[in-house]
């Protein structure tokens, strides 16, 4: 009875708001994956949602003078991925932010941990998995104080990694 009265209250839907609904529902089951937070294939948060909640983050650790580190992590080869992505999502801090950008590569925030303390974190990830992937460590404020600049500086950091491994595997 109760139900039957909240059904009549609500307003009669024309067809043509039926149709729009029916347009957005589909619009969103096409576009599914965009809405989901985390990478399928290796278990750690899509890459748009580390950039979303990384901005937040680093505006907390700016705000609070608190230290952030930035990992950059790249898988030496693409079936490394899966293992490196469940490393992470299961040998991190629950506030750590570890993401899949695509290609093998990672990336992690580190909130109230500095560069010191990450380099710590990636050698015990590198101790269980074993010497998959290569790394670069920045830290805020020292590395950077923008998103784009740590970004910047953990890229020339893993370039000049990869390069002295590649010379070491040449001698």
């Amino acid at each position: 009875m109760i139900l039957r009265r909240k059904i009549e209250e609500f307003p009669a839907v024309s067809d043509a708001e039926t149709s729009e609904l029916q347009e957005m529902l589909r619009l969103i089951a096409e576009n599914r994956q965009n809405l989901v937070i985390y990478d399928r294939m290796t278990g750690v948060y899509a890459y748009w949602y580390f950039l979303l909640r990384g901005e937040e983050e680093l505006a907390r650790a700016t705000r609070s003078g608190r230290p952030l580190s930035y990992l950059f992590l790249n898988a030496r080869h693409d079936s490394h991925a899966t293992t490196l992505g469940a490393a992470l999502k299961f040998g991190l801090r629950i506030s750590d932010l570890p993401a899949y950008e695509g290609g093998g590569r990672f990336v992690v925030l580190l909130p109230d941990t500095g560069a010191e303390q990450a380099h710590i974190v990636v050698e015990r990830i590198r101790s269980k998995i074993g010497d998959v992937f290569s790394s670069a460590v920045v830290a805020r404020p020292d590395d950077g104080a923008t998103f784009d600049e740590l970004r910047q500086k953990a890229m020339m950091q893993m370039r000049r990694n990869e390069e002295r491994l590649e010379r070491a595997a040449v001698a």
